[in-house]
């Protein structure tokens, strides 16, 4: 019996190494790809990967995975409309001599043609070109983007406020009309002698709490309070 035990946890536990190993080769397949050069050499790696200093080859095709500046293009047009709103591409040109990169990075933004900056997220739709990362993650354009949105607070739309107030109205209502048939409910009770004392638990004149003997008691027949008489 224990075998058998032992035998169903290990088939889970390879099914579960398994099923790991297929979701990370997912993960790999569905992130953005980067293509670097490391040592002199091309090397195709995920976009997360690439660090300040990487010189990157963009191609058509490709998504930039870092803000950089040209070192080499050739005939470079990039979509930037993930940035700017604008649908048409803008041509890109390679870094002058006399242009320091630092500077170009802190100033510079996304839109206009004949920049020699490339941002993360956009998209090279002709020519190609080889471009040193200056900024990834959290520093890049699109990481500025996403961090001033989290500070920012949607306000409730107009629907959301009149169902508020809807809400509001109708609450009280109901409560209203609870308390309502709770009143009539307790002022429509019939007078009842009280099981130990046999004095009458409401007075048939206003419906207020209050014992009497029980020789005057109402009590019901056919429906209609009577009162009783001692012979």
């Amino acid at each position: 019996m224990l075998g058998f035990v032992f035998f169903i946890i290990g088939i889970n536990l390879y099914q579960e190494q398994k099923t790991e190993r297929s979701l990370e080769a997912l993960r790999d397949l569905s992130s953005p790809r980067a293509l670097v050069i490391r040592d002199g050499e091309r090397q195709r790696i995920a976009g997360r990967e690439v660090v300040e200093g990487d010189l990157i080859v963009v191609e058509e095709g490709d998504r930039v995975p870092a803000d950089a500046i040209l070192l080499w293009s050739t005939h470079l047009t990039i979509d930037e409309s993930l940035l700017t709103g604008e649908s048409v591409p803008v041509r890109k040109r390679t870094i002058q001599l006399e242009e320091d990169p630092e500077k170009l990075s802190a100033t510079l933004r996304p839109g206009g043609d004949d920049l020699p900056t490339v941002y993360s997220g956009t998209l090279a739709v002709q020519g190609q070109g080889i471009a040193q990362v200056q900024a990834t993650g959290i520093g890049t354009e699109m990481g500025k983007i996403g961090k001033a949105l989290q500070t920012v607070e949607p306000e409730d739309t107009v629907l959301q406020k009149e169902t508020r107030r809807i809400v509001g109205k109708l609450t009280m209502i109901a409560l209203a009309i609870c308390a309502a048939v709770v009143v009539i409910y307790r002022r429509s009770l019939p007078f009842q002698p009280d099981s130990t004392t046999g004095a009458c638990r409401t007075d048939p004149g206003n419906g207020r709490r209050g014992f009497a003997s029980s020789g005057s008691c109402p009590r019901t027949q056919n429906g209609n309070i009577t009162q009783n008489s001692r012979s």
